[in-house]
């Protein structure tokens, strides 16, 4: 009977905390649809706003679980990026039901005035282009958004929002859902609720600690994130596929197109019309982001090539 009731105890210790594959999934929104670049739509203080750069930080994540305990996963950070479906491993953790997740947007303070050459090229605090990080004495962009507003949608819009004492966190209840034997954690964010009370008449550029970027975090602490309201798929494989980007805007306009990459790339990439004549060649040494040389109207092949893969795109290029 002891080894029975002891084997009965140990069955019920394991069961308890069984490893999970669990993910952080984030919904990249505007104005309530699924988030799309140069897309324009209407504030609460009545201004329209179309965005081309939405990019952020999300670390000092905690995931809360069976009641009340919490696992921290302070070492991990992320950098969201719009133009792609965000999906991060958060490793196999002992838990069995979620209550819910904590972070927050920005770098802690110790990791915000580190250096950023230290980190491996594939790190999200490593460099990246466009930049996120302003210097080692101001730290990291929590967030950058750029963008343009007005009624002809041709006055600037560029928040650079940072600084130690804008580290706001937030919580999120969910339980998650497990799809073929993953528990993700699906967030919705929603963009256009980040600019509530923040005037951009007449454009708005602020890049620091105070006026706009203190509002516009304070909007992603309160406004921006909620428990996923979308049907949950099965983990992805390709997101971070090597081969994995888009070309903004398309169409585009002479010398004003350029490409998004999901992650750090190196590899090439050709620009060919459609006599196969190459236009524009590049080498990738872990960039995010490229902006492309074509300099006529015509309709053109983007090719990226990295680490034996391919991918090939349409772009049509307008006067």
């Amino acid at each position: 009977m002891k080894k029975l009731l002891l084997a009965t105890l140990l069955i019920g210790t394991v069961s308890a905390t069984a490893q999970k594959d669990v993910y952080l999934r984030i919904m990249h929104q505007w104005d309530g649809q699924s988030f799309a670049f140069n897309t324009a739509a209407t504030t609460s203080e009545g201004e329209d706003v179309q965005l081309n750069r939405m990019e952020y930080y999300i670390s000092g994540i905690t995931v809360y679980h069976d009641g009340g305990q919490e696992i921290d996963l302070h070492s991990q950070y992320i950098l969201a990026n719009a133009a792609f479906e965000t999906q991060v491993s958060l490793g196999s953790l002992s838990l069995t039901t979620v209550d819910s997740i904590r972070f927050a947007v920005g770098v802690d303070q110790n990791a915000n005035h580190a250096d950023p050459s230290t980190y491996n090229a594939s790190h999200p605090l490593a460099p990246k282009s466009p930049s996120m990080h302003w210097g080692w004495t101001a730290g990291y962009r929590f967030v950058a958004v750029e963008g343009v507003t007005g009624s002809d949608m041709n006055d600037p819009v560029e928040v650079h929002a940072l600084g130690d004492v804008n580290y706001f966190t937030q919580t999120v209840e969910t339980s998650g859902t497990e799809v073929f034997g993953a528990l993700i954690l699906q967030i919705d964010a929603d963009y256009l609720n980040a600019f509530d009370g923040i005037s951009m008449n007449g454009g708005l550029i602020n890049h620091g600690e105070t006026g706009a970027s203190i509002t516009l975090l304070e909007n992603f602490r309160d406004d921006v994130f909620t428990e996923s309201q979308q049907s949950v798929q099965p983990v992805s494989v390709e997101e971070h596929s090597p081969a994995s980007f888009q070309i903004q805007p398309n169409p585009a306009t002479v010398n004003n197109a350029r490409i998004q990459f999901a992650q750090p790339t190196h590899g090439t990439v050709r620009v060919m019309d459609l006599t196969g004549r190459i236009v524009d060649h590049q080498e990738l040494r872990g960039e995010n982001q490229l902006s492309l040389n074509i300099e006529n109207a015509g309709v053109y092949l983007v090719e990226l090539r990295s680490q034996g893969a391919s991918k090939a795109l349409r772009l049509v290029v307008q006067e």
